[in-house]
């Protein structure tokens, strides 16, 4: 198959068909019906046996038509089915089921999707919006003097009666689909593109392609398009009146609502709730199961949990019994007197020495009266017997550490007692944490004071240790389990009465 080159040839090459159909790259199934139509004879080609071929199309599109005439000329059998953009049918959507639009060309039943209305000299007719409209007409009519030079021959003097020369060709084709707009522009536009005096080679071409055998029956009616035209800009405008064009000094008309009507269930009362006093409680407002804690927060917590759910040793289950509030009060108020110094407060204490060993003076060096603390320095003191109140954090981690410091003052009769927060033993000897406090004497002014808190605390902890040893921590269940069983064991008990019964 050899195409002609555009513009020239002698007949209508299968190439013209391609082009004029729009696809830049033949398609084979196209390819296959143009050849088998060109090897047979003018007769046979009018129907192609066993190739079937369908336009979806509508009637007033210029692509369509370009698409029926390259058709015609090459004499090959098709049908023309009209398409409705606006309900849009079943073979439509499913020949284009992506984009669903035209122009679309089946053949054997296999659509092909690459007939694209796709023409660059069209775009002069496009509507140009960011362009003034008597540039616009302007460009138009110099495209159409360019056509007209196309029927001159290459010397300029004698006339062609198609573009191609004597024969139709890809050019005649393809202006054809335009001729019933530019005829239709004088109606529209008032622009007449197609004048007798100014292009009459054009207006020649036009009716002497119109008069063709092949293209009569297919060509575009011009009273038709011009009332489909002005029925369209007719549309368009009043949309966009209602849409876009406000009235001056007032707001462009807003359609109003329609308020649909509730239907309302009479066995269903609407009754509002009142959260005022002796009303309805309030929903809940704790979002704190919504949030994720750190890993830190979520370990203790497990811990804890784990504490509860396990059965826990007297040993260690004796570090969740405390001092109680009160008492923890006035036992730190005294720790606080006795409270070792700070590096300020020794630096001070160190230079008033150095000045009066300089002047000479003698200085009395009394030891001072303080808190011990550090885990072996206060196990040494309390097997020396020289602990008078130990105190112990209930928090300590690893808790192995101090577990058998109870049982040590226990068995050395030193009162011990067991307190919340490592940090808060910590502060008292200026530590982040301490395990374990303890004190070995006080002043003299304090010791009514301190005996009432270590009666309190041999009451409690020391005279209390053969019970406490005793006591498991631990086993307790939670809601949902605590529900299982109790259901369980008022079911055994049912069980139990009926057999009675």
């Amino acid at each position: 198959m050899k195409p002609c080159p555009l513009f020239l040839g002698s007949r209508f090459g299968s190439s013209y068909l391609l082009l004029a159909v729009g696809s830049p790259l033949p398609p084979p199934r196209i390819y296959t019906a143009v050849a088998a139509a060109e090897t047979r004879s003018e007769q046979e080609q009018v129907s192609v046996a066993g190739d079937e071929l369908k336009v979806l199309c509508t009637w007033r599109s210029p692509f369509a038509l370009r698409v029926r005439l390259a058709l015609n000329f090459k004499s090959l059998g098709y049908e023309c089915l009209e398409e409705d953009l606006e309900n849009k049918n079943d073979l439509l959507l499913h020949s284009n089921p992506v984009t669903k639009k035209l122009l679309v060309l089946i053949h054997n039943g296999i659509p092909d999707m690459r007939v694209s209305p796709s023409c660059q000299w069209l775009k002069v007719f496009q509507v140009q919006i960011d362009k003034k409209k008597a540039e616009a007409v302007r460009e138009t009519i110099e495209t159409v003097e360019t056509l007209e030079g196309l029927l001159l021959s290459a010397d300029g003097q004698s006339k062609k009666p198609f573009f191609s020369g004597d024969n139709q060709g890809y050019v005649d084709v393809v202006l054809a689909g335009m001729i019933a707009w530019m005829q239709g522009t004088n109606a529209l536009c008032g622009v007449e593109l197609l004048d007798a005096a100014k292009t009459p080679l054009l207006l020649e071409w036009t009716e002497r392609f119109a008069e063709l055998d092949t293209t009569k029956l297919i060509m575009l009616d011009l009273d038709n398009l011009v009332e489909f035209a002005k029925d369209k800009r007719a549309k368009m405008m009043n949309q966009n009146q209602l849409s876009y064009a406000p009235k001056r000094g007032g707001k462009a008309p807003v359609p109003a609502k329609k308020k649909t009507a509730q239907v309302t269930n009479p066995l269903f009362e609407k009754r509002p709730k009142q959260f005022g006093i002796g009303g309805a409680l309030p929903p809940k407002k704790d979002l704190h199961r919504f949030v994720k804690w750190p890993k830190v927060v979520r370990i203790q917590r497990q811990r804890r949990i784990l504490k509860q759910r396990l059965k826990v040793p007297p040993a260690l289950h004796q570090f969740t019994r405390t001092l109680d509030k009160n008492l923890a009060t006035n036992l730190f108020k005294m720790l606080l007197k006795y409270r070792p110094e700070d590096k300020a407060a020794k630096k001070e204490r160190l230079l008033k020495r150095a000045q009066a060993e300089a002047e000479g003076k003698t200085v009395e060096a009394k030891k001072p009266i303080v808190v011990k603390y550090g885990l072996n320095h206060v196990t040494y003191l309390i097997e020396q017997s020289k602990a008078q109140l130990v105190v112990i954090a209930h928090d300590v981690d690893p808790i192995e550490l101090v577990v058998w410091l109870p049982a040590l003052c226990r068995k050395m009769e030193v009162p011990y007692c067991i307190v919340k927060g490592k940090s808060r033993l910590g502060s008292i000897v200026h530590k982040k944490t301490a395990s374990v406090l303890c004190l070995t004497t006080v002043k003299n002014e304090d010791k009514l004071e301190f005996s009432k808190v270590l009666e309190a605390i041999k009451a409690n902890f020391n005279d209390k240790f053969d019970e406490v040893r005793k006591k498991w921590g631990g086993g307790v269940m939670g809601s949902k389990s605590q529900a299982k069983t109790k259901a369980r064991e008022r079911l055994i008990a049912k069980e139990a009465a009926q057999r009675l019964t």
